[in-house]
């Protein structure tokens, strides 16, 4: 189990670091835009990149999850077929439907702001975005299955470069805007396909199986909903923002969203190890003891990312950024509420990553639609609850309440199709002692100086780990093989 668990940390390490460091250098996107563009045009830059989300998934997501689950390695000419059927599928459909927006883009011009010229061409040059990213998500699919997490990050690192390169030298040397980061988004993924196309090309094969192409749609299709709820759960909240409380609350509750980013790139690099992995050894005869101490661990790691950053990111956005002001504008800082609340819906995404594992495994991937529609569904109902009454607070509180439910609905049904007997005592320790020490951290906020306060906070991390001892969380057996990993380094 050792062994397996080290398997899995390699493989999210290195998917992590490419997360952290790609992440980073497209997080810094962010507050570029909010401090060389208007509010305005960054409302409608985000606004496009969730549309371009969406249509991500659903170009892609059926077939790409029918990939994942029959991908043989061992037999190459069976995965040639799946990789054929899953790319070609995707790209004939995805440009039917980015040549109907691309067609019809006058009468979609209702979804930005207003206050930029010539929106429909704006409209026209996005349709194609998500079509030329959902093409390569197959290519990706299969560096992943073959365990090529190096080539992987290499390849979406290239990606990460010329797009934030690009976007630098136009928008600050050139004054460029919104055109200019949608054709810098094509030329980069344009990129990274021309990268892949040797590959793509030696896997396909132009044959045609009625049977293997049924069984794919049969499995993939009952994901569709799924991933479409779950990307609704992280876009939806924008445009409704905009519609109740206008461009520029949307743009401070957008820039302030993308402050969860640690939380994410803990989620994300997790997820990119964690599907192949648990598809790979369930078959193992302690899957089941290895998967549920996996569950503990993610639990772990969670909440020092969110007592960490929670303590320290008012601090974080007091950072110069390059060229003039600041990480956050001042104007911006309103909106720093929201973070806490945004790390710990990121935090039940990773819980719903985890349980859907085993309806994944129990090929029962219909669940999954049942779960998360429902999730969305009760996203939605708070969203139009909340929204109208507090702004765009009640966005971030809706946004904890749809993943929550998901993680709670998906695990209910994980229990009936494929049960997992995780640690639940060691987990609820985890969790009763974050809320205490981040509620302790609250009411010590007495505005002592900046210095008191930093070594109050870093006082109180230590003191969550020292209660975790105390509590019994780490066995001696674990306190050892830690105290041998730092011999090592």
């Amino acid at each position: 189990m050792r062994e397996k668990l080290k398997e899995l940390a390699g493989q999210t390490v290195t998917y992590g670091i490419f997360n952290i460091v790609g992440r980073f250098l497209t997080f810094i996107l962010f507050p570029l835009y909010i401090n060389y563009l208007p509010k305005a045009e960054y409302a409608d830059i985000v606004i496009l990149y969730a549309y371009i989300g969406i249509f991500n998934v659903f170009y892609a997501t059926a077939l790409e999850s029918s990939f994942f689950r029959y991908y043989d390695k061992t037999d190459i000419n069976k995965s040639r077929a799946v990789f054929s059927h899953a790319f070609i599928t995707i790209f004939l459909f995805g440009f039917v439907v980015s040549s109907i927006i691309f067609a019809f883009a006058d009468d979609l011009t209702f979804i930005l702001s207003g206050e930029i010229e010539n929106s429909a061409q704006l409209i026209m040059l996005a349709a194609f975005v998500p079509l030329i990213d959902a093409i390569q998500f197959i290519p990706f699919g299969l560096l992943r299955m073959n365990n090529k997490a190096r080539s992987f990050v290499m390849i979406r690192f290239v990606h990460v470069i010329v797009y934030v390169t690009l976007n630098y030298i136009a928008i600050t040397y050139f004054g460029m805007g919104i055109f200019a980061v949608l054709v810098i988004q094509i030329i980069a993924s344009l990129t990274t396909l021309a990268i892949q196309s040797k590959e793509i090309i030696a896997n396909l094969v132009f044959k045609y199986d009625s049977k293997l192409f049924s069984t794919m749609l049969k499995y993939g299709i009952p994901t569709l909903p799924a991933a479409l709820s779950t990307i609704f759960l992280n876009v939806a909240d924008k445009p409704i923002v905009k519609e109740f409380a206008g461009s520029d609350a949307q743009a401070v509750y957008s820039a302030n969203y993308k402050l969860g980013i640690p939380m994410l790139l803990f989620i994300t690099a997790f997820d990119y190890a964690w599907r192949p992995f648990f598809l790979n050894n369930f078959k193992n005869e302690s899957s089941k003891e290895l998967f549920s101490k996996i569950l503990t661990y993610f639990t772990l790691i969670g909440a020092i990312i969110f007592l960490s950053f929670s303590f320290f990111v008012t601090y974080l956005v007091q950072t110069p950024f390059i060229g003039r002001g600041k990480l956050l504008p001042d104007d911006y800082t309103g909106g720093l509420v929201i973070i806490p609340i945004i790390l710990l819906a990121y935090w039940f995404n990773g819980m719903y990553n985890n349980f859907s594992a085993s309806l994944h495994i129990a090929k029962k991937t219909k669940y999954l639609a049942y779960s998360i529609v429902t999730g969305t569904a009760v996203y939605f109902v708070a969203l139009y609850t909340l929204v109208p009454n507090v702004g765009y607070i009640g966005a971030a509180w809706a946004t904890l309440i749809g993943f929550a439910t998901n993680a709670v609905l998906i695990y209910y049904f994980a229990r009936k199709s494929y049960a997992i007997k995780y640690d639940w005592p060691k987990i609820t320790i985890i969790a009763v002692l974050t809320a205490a020490i981040y509620f302790a951290n609250n009411a010590l906020n007495l505005n002592f100086g900046t210095m008191t306060d930093v070594i109050t906070k870093i006082s109180l991390l230590i003191t969550f780990l020292v209660l975790l001892r105390l509590f019994g969380f780490f066995t001696k057996q674990e306190i050892a093989a830690v105290k041998k990993l730092l011999r090592r380094k």
